[in-house]
Formats: structure tokens, sequence, C-alpha cells
């Protein structure tokens, strides 16, 4: 499940900026301009690589958080092992 979480991640950039961008058109077609859709470009670039390190930080917090509740390591399996 955590592969399927992450392989996400991989399509969330580029549709956050796909998404922005087809805004963007729209309003620069409606207010007659040409600067919004570059700004939407911009805005979905920003939005996606937030979603993306926001995804990436909870990530590691929760394998940080399953390393802390499995305490035992190597070390003591060796130990265990020569007894």
């Amino acid at each position: 499940m955590e592969a399927e979480k992450l392989m996400h991640l991989a399509f969330i950039l580029p549709a956050s900026v796909l998404v922005f961008w087809g805004l963007g058109v729209w309003v620069d077609h409606l207010l007659h301009q040409k600067w919004v859709g570059i700004l939407g470009i911009i805005l979905g670039s920003v939005a996606g690589l937030i979603y993306v390190i926001q995804q990436a930080i909870a990530s590691e917090k929760k394998a940080s958080a399953e390393d802390a509740s499995h305490p035992e390591d190597d070390t003591s399996r060796d130990r265990e092992n020569r007894s």
C-alpha cells in the first residue's frame, strides 16, 4: 500500500500544473489577457511541489515511527544468537 501511495506522487505534480494551466488559459480567454496562463503554470508547480513535499515528510515520519516501535536491532539479535 505504501508503494501505491508514493506512486501517485509522480502524477500529482504534472496534474496540478495541467489543471492550473487550464484554469489560467480559461481566465485568459475570459479577461482577454495573456499572462494568467503563465501564472497558472507557476501556481500549479508550487501547489504540486508543496503537496509532494508534505507527503514525503509524512511518509518519513511514519517510517521513523515504525522503526521506533521496533527497538530490536541487529546487534541485539546477534547477542541472542551467540547465547
